[in-house]
């Protein structure tokens, strides 16, 4: 499991139902929380800073839980929001040039994929759009 962004941690150990959980504070009020791991990766512990993409922990089946899985969650002023319909700043600008490129790359390699034969009809590619 990856920290979405950089930050510090301000848990990590068990905590109820969650289990083994670790929960970074970002700038802006922001936070996230990651729950139900099997372990904490090496020298996760509160108060580390950690940077967006560094591994924290490893998913798990801790707690209150039916199977193997992370709980992701993200507080902004205490508040549960849903990560899917977040807008955030992107780290990085691309420029338009850039990202038309990676979109004509995206195109073009979709289509050797699908006109790429399967030897094996027992196994299948799905390309979704």
């Amino acid at each position: 499991i990856m920290a979405a962004g950089d930050g510090r941690i301000s848990f990590a150990g068990r905590n109820g139902s969650y289990g083994k959980f670790i929960e970074i504070r970002h700038l802006n009020s922001f936070s996230t929380r990651y729950g139900h791991l099997h372990k904490f990766a090496k020298n996760i512990k509160k108060g580390s800073i950690v940077k967006q993409g560094q591994i924290i922990g490893f998913v798990g089946n801790t707690g209150r839980s039916t199977g193997p899985h992370l709980h992701y969650e993200v507080k902004h002023k205490r508040r549960i929001i849903n990560p899917m319909t977040l807008k955030l700043p992107s780290k990085v600008k691309v420029e338009e040039i850039e990202r038309s490129n990676f979109y004509a790359n995206i195109s073009l390699t979709r289509d050797r994929l699908a006109t790429t034969p399967i030897r094996n009809k027992n196994k299948f590619v799905v390309i979704e759009n």
